[in-house]
């Protein structure tokens, strides 16, 4: 009888205990994060490994560094409500490089759920925001917002402020006590979000002219407001393939 073995070509029998070890080598090794107030420096990927409730004075976790990942891993991180704290702080005032947050999992009772400063390659995937004051926020930033969903919080869903360059799709925003998504800042794309029962506007740009930001091919319906509400007089934000069912401006479409 032929040994198997000894049948194989010489490159294979190097190639498969090889392959072997490689799988039996986690791709990434995680950081477990089990306490709050946690200040992330050092590149890597993170995870959330229990449920935590931070003190009223205490953020939750905040990214001083790029090549960063951080995984919410189904829990919840929570605080209560009534004090300055940000469930996930991005300082991009500090560092250059890539940021990825992602869900599952909840984030609720901070002053903003994710706060993301200054930095520009950050993507936030799949996480949900309740009962903050804003959901998510930026200020001076560019973020990719993608399947996350805020609702029920006491100001906006989602808030960019003087931000560019952001994008936002496929996330929903319903029941806030504000804007479901309130837009300040040019050159942002909207696309194919969902925004229901907000207590103001579902969808809602500022009064900068000249912003430019392309809103498509999003859904809005049943907002105290208006679904869609255009904040410069002169229209300079393009409106195209909305569903909606009440407008401010004959510009949106």
């Amino acid at each position: 009888m032929t040994n198997f073995a000894t049948s194989l070509p010489k490159y294979l029998l190097v190639a498969i205990p090889l392959l072997f070890a490689q799988l039996a080598t986690p791709a990434h090794a995680q950081t477990k994060i089990e306490d709050c107030g946690i200040v992330i420096t050092t590149p890597g990927n993170y995870v959330l490994a229990k449920d935590l409730h931070c003190p009223g004075y205490e953020d939750g976790i905040i990214i001083r560094s790029g090549g960063v990942e951080v995984g919410l891993g189904g829990h919840i991180l929570s605080t209560d409500l009534g004090f300055p704290t940000r469930g996930i702080f991005v300082d991009g005032s500090t560092f250059s490089g890539k940021v990825q947050i992602h869900g599952p999992g909840l984030i609720t009772g901070f002053d903003d759920g994710i706060l993301v400063d200054s930095a520009h390659d950050v993507q936030v995937t799949g996480v949900s925001a309740s009962g903050n004051g804003t959901g998510f926020a930026t200020n001076l930033a560019g973020v990719v917002f993608r399947g996350n969903q805020a609702f029920q919080n006491v100001t906006n869903g989602f808030g960019l402020q003087a931000s560019y360059m952001c994008e936002l799709s496929d996330n929903t925003a319903f029941a806030n006590q504000q804007d479901g998504f309130a837009i300040d800042g040019p050159i942002n794309q909207i696309s194919g979000n969902t925004a229901f029962a907000n207590h103001h506007n579902g969808i809602a740009t500022g009064s900068r002219e000249g912003d430019k930001n392309q809103i498509t091919k999003n859904h809005a319906m049943f907002n105290e407001g208006f679904d869609l509400f255009e904040g410069n007089s002169t229209c300079d934000n393009v409106w195209k393939d909305n569903t909606f069912g009440t407008a401010n401006e004959s510009c949106i479409h």
